[in-house]
């Protein structure tokens, strides 16, 4: 887990799960947030496989080329640091 997935910057991104109910899935006091948000990090580090929806609760659609160029841009500067993964979400307004 890095830092930043404990941000609270990182928790406003969660949509339907508060870190309390993140914490009794499994089983800690508190911080259960950070690690769904670790999960979600390294699935598109790693795997380049990005879950979110917008703002408005819908899902992505990835039909227009320069999301798909965008993405995989952000996907690249995320690994390297230069980008954070909150802030590439906050910037394509995603959740």
């Amino acid at each position: 887990m890095d830092p930043a997935d404990a941000d609270p910057a990182a928790q406003q991104l969660a949509l339907g799960l508060s870190d309390v109910e993140a914490s009794t899935r499994l089983a800690l006091e508190s911080g259960g947030l950070a690690y769904y948000v670790a999960c979600l990090r390294e699935l598109f580090e790693e795997a380049g496989l990005l879950v979110a929806c917008t703002a408005a609760g819908e899902s992505v659609h990835f039909h227009d080329e320069a999301l798909i160029a965008r993405m995989a841009a952000h996907r690249r500067d995320v690994n390297d640091g230069s980008l954070g993964f909150i802030s590439m979400m906050r910037q394509e307004g995603l959740l």
